[in-house]
């Protein structure tokens, strides 16, 4: 039976090195880019195969990650969202061959498919409905075709567990600000609703005034003496409830929580790399604790702990904020970890912090087994499968 990848590979199949070359702009120009377009989508068709069938047989695990999705942020550069996705593209296309077809085929778009495997549990027929319909209008009809299919097909269904769906995830913009993403139920996000209100600092009402110039009004109204907006306010209501919720989750005279300052030359930041201005630093050591790491320009602690088979706290804290505080396994971020001894205690290895490495579990029971870890803990560790082949490098000074 023909594949997608022996189409892909046929002569035929593939624009030559000329066709690559960006038209100019003329009549061509449009028939180029969908042209080329439905070559991508067959690529992509192809790439989504050879995916499921990857994971189907856990290549993955040859490189010791422990899911493909985190193997598909690791070496092909994906996000995580976009990792899942196609990973669930590319098990319902192996199931759903009419949706493959159409995909290698230029027949329907990448876009349109993606929204096709939503309906799960379609048959034969239904696929070839959704293809019809990609082929004569827009992603947007398709759209509507799957939500009117998911509708009808809903009816047959036993009530949904909504409480299943909820979940919330926390998403870094890089502009030092990050976003708050929650599903909730009705209920619960009609309680938050109710607790941000209760937690609202209203400004003052201010008092009445004679009309004045408007444009010396405008002048009086910029800059940082604004009101702040309805959003900010929610978000600082938000921000008092998880401090109110802090502080009464501790027994009297606990920290409310450790903050890790790392020092380096004549600057500060957070364990994660957020720098650190003298006003913040001051209003987090005012009311938690605090433990300060002094390291050098390559990010390795200038002070190790003493030598015995048992890591004490303070070389764990030195240890995990020289390895950014996650696992240091190529790829890997989970941030619960162990301290792995790089040379064994049995063979001679110090319990010092340049022997010891930050792992997760999974990865921890890895290099017990079946894999092993090269290289100085303080600069560059190379982690090697069972044959001696290399599986990625990690460098240290990442917090920075």
């Amino acid at each position: 039976m023909e594949t997608v990848t022996d189409r892909l590979e046929a002569d035929d199949a593939r624009p030559g090195a000329s066709g690559w070359e960006q038209p100019s702009l003329s009549d061509s120009a449009g028939d180029w880019l969908a042209d080329h377009k439905r070559w991508l989508d067959s690529g992509e068709a192809a790439w989504l195969e050879a995916l499921a069938d990857f994971d189907a047989y856990r290549g993955w695990a040859c490189d010791g990650q422990t899911t493909c999705a985190d193997w598909l942020m690791w070496r092909c550069g994906l996000a995580r969202t976009t990792a899942y996705e196609k990973l669930r593209v590319a098990h319902e296309l192996r199931r759903r061959p009419v949706l493959a077809e159409a995909l290698a085929g230029g027949r329907a778009s990448y876009c349109a498919v993606r929204t096709m495997v939503r309906a799960t549990g379609a048959s034969r027929e239904v696929d070839e409905a959704f293809v019809a319909v990609a082929e004569a209008g827009t992603v947007t009809d398709v759209e509507r075709a799957v939500a009117a299919y998911l509708l009808h097909a809903s009816q047959h269904n036993p009530p949904d567990d909504r409480l299943s769906r909820r979940g919330l995830r926390v998403v870094p913009r890089g502009d030092g600000t990050c976003k708050v993403e929650a599903i909730l139920t009705d209920e619960e996000a009609a309680e938050l609703d109710a607790a941000l209100g209760a937690h609202l600092e209203r400004p003052e009402r201010p008092e009445r005034r004679q009309p004045v110039d408007e444009y010396a009004r405008a002048d009086s109204l910029a800059g940082p003496q604004d009101a702040p907006d309805w959003q900010t306010m929610r978000a600082d209501a938000l921000m008092s409830l998880v401090r109110a919720g802090m502080a009464g989750g501790h027994s009297p005279g606990s920290d409310r929580y450790l903050a890790h300052i790392i020092v380096e030359h004549d600057h500060g930041c957070l364990l994660g790399g957020q720098p650190l201005p003298d006003a913040a630093f001051q209003q987090i050591i005012c009311d938690c604790s605090t433990v300060t790491h002094h390291v050098d320009p390559d990010g390795v602690p200038l002070a190790l702990g003493r030598k015995s088979r048992t890591w004490t706290t303070a070389q764990r804290r030195a240890i995990i904020v020289r390895d950014g505080g996650h696992c240091r396994w190529p790829g890997c971020r989970r941030t619960h970890v162990d301290v792995h001894h790089r040379l064994p205690w049995d063979d001679g290895g110090g319990t010092d912090v340049d022997n010891g490495i930050a792992l997760c579990a999974r990865h921890h029971t890895a290099i017990h087994r079946n894999f092993y870890v090269t290289g100085s803990a303080n600069s560059t560790l190379d982690f090697h499968r069972q044959d001696g082949s290399l599986i990625g490098s990690s460098p240290t000074g990442v917090h920075r």
